[in-house]
Order: structure tokens, then C-alpha cells, then sequence
């Protein structure tokens, strides 16, 4: 089998913490998105798990797009905290996009984490 991570994640785990640096766990956005990111890192490991598994049925390319996809919501996520720590003269033309984006996009991310798992506990 092909190793798909061959770094294990680690490269992705670097970003992630460079990310991570200037986030403040106090605020609840923020916070968020590091539980968006300890959950990423976490469904990496898994699959760098699964992956060396000999007589795996799953292989990575059938989780590639969910994996993307939950991988994007968390820098998706990431990317609106800082669109209001930067603290713009028209903050309020943002906050119903952030509202939406909280209350219809970013729910996503679980229902992705839920189907990975689903495929690694099938193999």
C-alpha cells in the first residue's frame, strides 16, 4: 500500500499549531476553533492508523473528500476568527455572516468526523 501521510501528519500538525499561536482558549470562538483543530489532528492520527493496517478495507481515497472537507471548515473557521479580531470600522456588516456560517456550515464538520469513523470502524 502506498503511504498517503508518509510524514504522519506532522506537516499539517505544524500549520495547525502555527495557526493555533495567536488563538486565545478564553474566547469562544476561538476556543472553537482549537477544539476544530484537536479534532483534525486527532482524525489524522486515525487514519495514519488505519493506513498501516495490512488487511484494512478501507483505503484512504474513499474518506479524501470528507477528510478535505473538514480539514477546510476548520480553517474555515479559523479564517473568521480572524476576520473579527481584525475589528473592522463596519464589524457589524460581518456579524450575520459569522452567525450563519456558525449555525449552518461549520455543524458540517461533526457529520464529516461521523463518516470517517463510520468507514475506519467498517474495515
Amino acid at each position: 500500500m502506498r503511504k498517503v501521510l508518509g510524514d504522519g501528519g506532522a506537516g499539517l500538525n505544524a500549520l495547525l499549531d502555527e495557526l493555533s499561536s495567536n488563538l486565545n482558549s478564553q474566547a469562544p470562538q476561538e476556543a472553537h476553533v482549537l477544539h476544530l483543530f484537536a479534532q483534525l489532528r486527532a482524525i489524522t492520527q486515525e487514519a495514519t492508523q488505519v493506513q498501516t493496517h495490512a488487511d484494512g478495507h478501507v483505503t484512504l481515497s474513499w474518506i479524501a473528500g470528507d477528510y478535505l472537507r473538514v480539514a477546510t471548515l476548520a480553517l474555515l473557521a479559523w479564517a473568521w476568527t480572524r476576520i473579527e479580531a481584525a475589528q473592522p470600522t463596519d464589524a457589524a456588516r460581518w456579524h450575520a455572516s459569522a452567525s450563519a456560517l456558525r449555525a449552518w456550515i461549520l455543524p458540517e464538520f461533526d457529520m464529516r468526523l461521523n463518516i470517517i469513523r463510520a468507514q475506519f470502524k467498517s474495515a
